[in-house]
């Protein structure tokens, strides 16, 4: 047994509440026995790489007045790039016409999913932003590039607002029906990918913008990251295994995953 001071502060499981990995330690990132370590014993070789508070950009516009998100502890932060630029990494088996049909489906999926949460689009396309409106969404517009930018800023405008945490989804989830039980946990929440290297949903405190660190690898960093967080601040960090929610669609392999789509999705050619 562990004493009090080295009790573990992350707990891995999956949706059903099986236990993945027991526990990651509380202890310094860097040190030989802490979040490191245990990384790498589950294949995380991803090294840390720190990242720095970004200076937030003004807003351009806002769909909604500033005392909506007022007091409310969770806000799903959804970034989500214009439809006819997004899913580049398709272009080998999908045409420009079809990727962009698929991420606006899947956007659509997620956005609906999340209509009993708070949540905040910030975009930059005009078809984005219409889309959110349609869910119910308030739409940040902005000029910002780059995801952990993005991100950092949206969290900087909810923090502003009052808002305890920001529980960040990527929009290209097919299977989102999860999220709210996502958005009723308590405290830390890291959601990886299928492959266990990126991070699908990340809830977090709104004033920690400097722990977001999207990325290759990012599910490793944001483990070291937040575990270290949770120690300083008293919180729990849990990482959930979440099959439905691990489904991405990044790379062409994916398209093929028998959970992943519906029939009218397959119909994508």
């Amino acid at each position: 047994m562990y004493p009090p001071d080295k009790i573990f502060t992350a707990v891995v499981h999956d949706s059903a509440g099986r236990v993945d990995v027991a526990a990651v330690p509380a202890e310094h990132p860097d040190s030989a026995s802490g979040v490191g370590s245990t990384a790498r014993r589950h294949g995380f070789s991803q090294p840390w790489v720190s990242t720095s508070r970004t200076p937030y950009h003004a807003l351009m516009a806002s769909t909604a007045s500033s005392a909506q998100f007022h007091g409310v502890d969770v806000v799903a932060v959804v970034p989500i790039k214009s439809f006819a630029a997004a899913k580049a990494r398709l272009h080998t088996v999908l045409s420009p016409d079809d990727r962009r049909v698929l991420a606006e489906r899947t956007a659509r999926g997620v956005l609906r999913e999340l209509t009993s949460v708070p949540t905040l689009v910030i975009c930059d396309d005009d078809a984005v932003a219409t889309l959110a409106q349609s869910c119910g969404a308030e739409v940040l517009m902005t000029s910002t590039t780059g995801l952990n930018t993005v991100v950092r800023e949206a969290m900087g405008s909810l923090c502003a607002r009052g808002v305890e945490r920001a529980m960040v989804v990527h929009a290209d989830l097919p299977q989102p029906h999860t999220l709210p039980a996502i958005a009723h946990r308590n405290g830390i929440v890291v959601v990886p990918d299928q492959r266990l290297d990126g991070t699908n949903v990340l809830m977090l405190p709104t004033d920690a913008p400097d722990r977001i660190a999207y990325g290759p690898g990012s599910f490793a960093r944001h483990i070291r990251s937040l575990t270290d967080l949770a120690r300083q601040r008293g919180l729990v960090c849990e990482v959930v295994r979440d099959h439905a929610l691990g489904l991405d669609v990044d790379q062409p392999d994916d398209l093929n995953h028998p959970a992943a789509f519906s029939s009218d999705d397959r119909s994508l050619s």
